[in-house]
């Protein structure tokens, strides 16, 4: 099969050029290609939920239908299209294997082993143990829809609820922990609720000493004898053989080998003994704390054994990073078998000083009419204590600087310059105990205060940064802040900033001031400030999905922050006493920043195949400012663009609003500065492999920012109940080398939408002609997924 240059063009792909494409004309006679499953519930009186049912049941399906490219393309036309004769190609394998899919057809045998699947899960995990499942099937033009009946029956429901035990002090815990339970009478039939109960009640009695019990001690049965759809379950515990019960655990001695090493010889340690726990050493001095090692040890001699216990203080020791491996050995009691020994074995990390170092390289070429290709290159060291104050502490000293250039003027551009040091605590220490707090106030349960002393480290920071653009402005900050780390668990995390300050200090040239016009709006964002939280300063929060069995994960990102609160009100109660109306400044010329600013950015992600996805972005945020502050700081601002954004415009290009004097007349040496108060921010990339480590993607990015007052120096910025014809749209294509922990990116970004009209034609929209005056598109590169 002959290809030529239109095939590659993404859109093809984007605007749905094959949407119209058949695949009827590959079907041969008596073929039927799957188009859809249906699942109708005829009996909808016995189900309280016909929804979630539906989502249970489609889970048994073994047919498929083909998936669509952009919900237009059918994929399985990719498959027919290159599966010609003389289709041997790497573009033809290409076009089979990661653009096309394998067509489905209708095959009736699978579909009535999906029927019995249905009908056995109804019965034997649903409660509806005289349901039915029959199917019937539409074919039109070489396609079938498939419809599979259900009539469920009436559905069993829990009667009465009992344990059965010879071992009386196991039914006296099962009994003691039955209001937790998760059946009750009433309830239906569920299979699973069943075995998440076991699972809870097996969890009970091990966090009670009885490490040993396992779920083959337990026996679920059930009596519908009395015909009035409802069943009487049993759950009969059966003693461990040859023993005629249980036995309970209770923790022994804990001896914790501070600085292990394999066949050490345990006559040359040294004991201590702190709270109740052997700590033993070979070195002179101990690597680490006893004290510290000691707050993450939740085992206590005496105690009844418990598996969450146990379990938690594998988990914390875990994360002390001074040590390499950690290990807990379990030893019996040679006189009482009941009690369990503990030796705790911790292998420090062979280094103390840990150093990294890292470059990075940026390119953007964007079409304007007067033309941009700006080069940049970076370069970061870090260096790492991972035990600095003997506690596990890490003390970490980055520096950053960076340079990019304008290749078109072969200067410099951009300059910048950071070092950061951060202290990070591997506890919970905190000035003002705010959860405390909210737990007296009934405000926190006492679960969730001990999860977060327990899940929380805490980050004492100090930065200084420096961002020059030449001819434009220049940035100086410097920063302190108190933050708290919290992992609730794995899949989520919270960062507290408690008390922060971030001077901020701008010098504008009077090449910027010109371009800008004088404009207050900006030039406001540009003043000096004092960003500051006392007791509060912003709350930033990630959350990662457990990806589900039809392929959909996702990822939500957010944060809250509010600058100035408590200098506000203090100020506001001074000038009430006082009766003055004085602001007040930080040494009388600097203002704090008073502004309250959210974000949000969730993420979908749908895998399709083995070598080919789908990533959805969706991004918003807003700044408002607050206590007679007239802008919000240039540097908490919005803006769009970039390689991480809208691809086909460059960082802050694009805004605000439908402002269009900067993008048709831009500043000679290209340095942008459009960003507002609002963000709106929508992205989609389909993603798939090509051949070695090369992947590509196509991709479609919509957005803009706006500002929240009336900016007259800038028509159309303003963000009203029309924001959405102020849409810019983008679209492109990438290549990526997939290099496992990173990946280089090169991405093509084409205009589309731009947010104003033309003069020419009034449209929003290119014309097709335009598009491809784009050439190759605007080129950005970068490393990692933008998304």
């Amino acid at each position: 099969m002959i290809y030529n240059e239109k095939y590659i063009i993404p859109f093809i792909l984007l605007f749905g050029l094959f949407s119209s494409c058949s695949t009827s004309k590959y079907v041969g006679p008596g073929e039927y290609l799957l188009k859809e499953n249906k699942i109708d519930i005829i009996d909808k009186q016995n189900v309280e939920s016909a929804g979630n049912l539906k989502q249970e049941l489609s889970t048994f399906f073994r047919q498929e239908p083909n998936s669509k490219l952009f919900w237009v393309v059918p994929r399985e036309w990719f498959y027919f299209k290159n599966s010609g004769p003389g289709d041997s190609s790497w573009i033809n394998k290409w076009g089979r294997n990661t653009m096309g899919e394998t067509p489905v057809f209708y095959n009736e045998s699978v579909t009535e082993e999906t029927a019995q699947s249905m009908e056995q899960f109804l019965r034997n995990n649903k409660g509806y143990y005289s349901a039915s499942v029959d199917y019937n099937n539409k074919p039109s033009k070489h396609k079938t829809k498939v419809t599979y009946n259900v009539n469920t029956g009436r559905q069993y429901k829990i009667g009465e609820i009992q344990y059965i035990s010879k071992d009386t002090a196991i039914l006296e815990v099962l009994n003691s922990i039955s209001s937790e339970s998760l059946i009750s009478t009433g309830l239906p039939m569920d299979a699973t609720m069943f075995l998440e109960e076991k699972t809870r009640m097996i969890t009970e009695l091990q966090n009670r000493g009885y490490a040993n019990f396992s779920p083959n001690y337990i026996d679920i049965k059930g009596d519908s004898a009395n015909m009035n759809n409802t069943v009487d379950v049993f759950f009969e515990i059966y003693p461990p053989a040859p023993d005629t019960i249980h036995k309970q655990y209770r923790v022994g001695d804990l001896r914790v080998f501070t600085d292990y090493y394999n066949d050490q010889p345990v006559s040359r340690t040294t004991d201590d003994t702190l709270h109740g726990i052997i700590f033993k050493r070979e070195s002179k001095d101990y690597i680490v704390n006893p004290n510290t090692i000691s707050s993450k040890i939740f085992l206590e001699k005496g105690d009844l054994l418990s598996r969450d216990r146990r379990l938690k203080t594998f988990k914390k020791l875990s994360e002390l990073g001074s040590y390499r491996f950690v290990s807990m050995t379990p030893i019996p009691d040679p006189v009482n078998d009941t009690i369990i020994h503990y030796d705790i074995l911790l292998t420090p990390q062979a280094h103390k000083w840990v150093t990294d170092l890292g470059t990075d390289v940026n390119y953007s070429s964007v079409n304007t009419p007067t033309g941009r290709q700006l080069f940049g290159f970076s370069a970061s060291g870090l260096l790492l204590n991972r035990n600095f104050l003997k506690g596990s502490e890490q003390l970490t000293f980055a520096i950053d600087n960076g340079y990019e250039f304008n290749l078109d003027t072969v200067r410099l551009r951009t300059f910048t310059f950071g070092v950061t040091t951060n202290l990070e605590l591997p506890k919970y220490k905190t000035i003002f105990d705010m959860p405390s707090l909210f737990n007296k106030l009934g405000l926190m349960s006492d679960s969730r205060l001990n999860s977060v002393v327990d899940e929380t480290t805490t980050n004492i920071t100090l930065g200084y940064n420096i961002i020059t653009i030449r001819d434009f402005y220049k940035i100086n900050s410097a920063k302190a802040s108190l933050s708290y780390n919290y992992h609730p668990n794995p899949r989520t995390r919270f960062i507290v900033r408690q008390a922060s300050f971030a001077l901020n200090s701008f010098r504008l040239e009077d090449m910027f001031i010109n371009i800008v016009n004088e404009n207050p709006l900006i030039i406001n964002s540009f003043s000096d400030n004092l960003i500051t939280g006392y007791l509060f300063n912003e709350i930033s929060f990630i959350h990662n999905s457990v990806p589900r069995k039809n392929g959909w994960s996702n990822t939500i990102l957010g944060s809250f922050e509010i600058s100035g609160l408590e200098t506000f009100l203090a100020n506001q109660a001074y000038n009430a006493i006082s009766g003055s109306r004085k602001e007040w400044n930080f040494f009388n010329e600097i203002s704090f920043a008073k502004y309250v600013r959210t974000e949000i950015d969730t993420r979908f992600y749908k895998t399709l195949t083995g070598s080919s996805s789908l990533a959805f972005r969706i991004n918003g945020g807003i700044a408002i400012p607050y206590g007679g502050s007239e802008a919000i700081p240039f540097i908490s601002q919005f803006s769009v663009g970039g390689p991480n954004s809208l691809r086909a415009w460059d960082q802050r290009e694009l805004g605000p609003g439908g402002n269009r004097e900067f993008l048709l007349n831009p500043p000679s040496n290209q340095a942008y500065f459009q960003q507002g108060d609002i963000k709106i921010e929508v992205n989609a990339e389909f993603r798939f492999d090509l051949f070695f480590l090369l992947e590509g993607a196509f991709f479609i990015d919509v957005g803009n920012v706006w500002t929240l007052k009336e900016d007259i120096n800038r028509a159309g910025s303003q963000f009203t109940s029309g924001f959405y014809n102020q849409l810019a749209v983008g679209a492109g294509y990438g290549l990526r080398w997939d290099f496992t922990y990173f990946n280089i990116r090169f991405d093509f970004g084409y205009r589309v939408r731009d947010p104003f009209p033309s003069a020419d034609t009034g449209s929003h929209w290119y014309s097709w002609q335009r598009i491809k005056s784009q050439g190759f598109g605007n080129l950005q590169v970068a490393v990692n997924y933008p998304f």
